[in-house]
């Protein structure tokens, strides 16, 4: 079992408003680039998939993904 860390205040928001974790898959199909707008990302799954509004950092790194058990990185 593993957790995604983001460092984005839009979803940390999203998550507090809430009062818990967000859950979801990652916004690319397996093998493909993050995207880094909402056309990219209508390209991969078309206009069905909801998406959050605001801004993707071009430049912005994925996020990081730890294990739940003792919080080592998985991917980060």
């Amino acid at each position: 079992v593993a957790i995604r860390v983001t460092s984005s205040p839009a979803l940390a928001a999203l998550c507090k408003a809430f009062d818990g974790p967000l859950v979801s898959t990652s916004a690319n199909p397996a093998g493909l680039p993050p995207p880094h707008s909402i056309w990219e990302l209508r390209r991969y799954f078309g206009t069905t998939l909801p998406a959050f509004p605001g801004a993707i950092d071009p430049a912005g790194k994925p996020s990081t993904i730890r294990r739940v058990e003792d919080g080592s990185v998985i991917r980060g």
